[in-house]
């Protein structure tokens, strides 16, 4: 069977999914929240449960689904041992912890390995990844709310101007 692509339904059905009649307030939240699921320190034990984490607040804050998603990609197979470091050593700062992680350790990612059985680094842990988290959504909400609402002006504005050329 030869079909071709229609470009128009793909397009209709990326815009569909993508909800892009919300407003750039609410998918950049849907974004936000995805973010901070996928940076939360609750979730690396039990990977996959980030995603149902965000998606379920994308239900019931009745979000878009896919910038949820996305967002929760921030923690991945490469960047999983920077982020989760780099939120244990704000942890750490917070607490006012001297603290020798060992990188090593979190590429096979063992909590007890981890915290080498010490309630300092668990709290490090815990801690610095739950601020790391919460601020990179709230920065992500902004700058993610901003650009949407300036690629629609733009759009609108090359909209308006291939009207007026015609």
């Amino acid at each position: 069977m030869n079909r071709q692509i229609s470009w128009r339904r793909v397009k209709v059905t990326l815009l569909k999914l993508l909800h892009l009649k919300d407003s750039p307030k609410r998918t950049a939240a849907a974004f936000a929240i995805g973010i901070f699921w996928g940076m939360s320190p609750v979730t690396p034990p039990f990977f996959g449960l980030q995603t149902g984490m965000a998606l379920a607040c994308a239900l019931v804050f009745r979000l878009n689904k896919i910038a949820t998603f996305i967002g929760t990609l921030i923690s991945n197979p490469f960047t999983f041992v920077p982020v989760y470091m780099f939120g244990t050593y704000v942890g750490s700062i917070a607490l006012g912890l001297d603290l020798k992680i060992d990188t090593n350790t979190f590429r096979h990612f063992s909590l007890s390995e981890v915290f080498g059985g010490t309630r300092e680094v668990a709290k490090a842990y815990f801690l610095g990844n739950f601020i790391t988290a919460t601020i990179s959504a709230i920065i992500s909400y902004f700058l993610f709310s901003w650009f949407i609402a300036r690629y629609r002006r733009l759009r609108k504005t090359r909209r308006k101007k291939l009207k007026l050329d015609n």
